[in-house]
């Protein structure tokens, strides 16, 4: 799980068991931006690498934060 706090400009990682508890330490800081982000997703399709976060920032910057896994499938009609 990837969770963004806009406050304090960061991208944090919870490692979770198959039932969706959290696991080790409560959380691990992966990135910090020089500015608030409000999003991440993963790359999807060409050009976006799919082992990346790719975060939106204030004022409107894009970061890519390497993660190493994919993310899940999206849901298409």
């Amino acid at each position: 799980l990837y969770v963004v706090d806009q406050g304090n400009s960061a991208l944090w990682r919870v490692l979770l068991d198959e039932a969706g508890a959290p696991i080790g330490d409560p959380e691990e800081l992966i990135a910090q931006f020089p500015a608030n982000v409000a999003n991440a997703v993963f790359g999807v399709g060409a050009g976006w690498d799919e082992l990346s976060l790719y975060a939106a920032g204030v004022p409107g910057g894009v970061y890519r934060v390497e993660v190493g896994v994919p993310g899940a499938p999206y849901p298409t009609p």
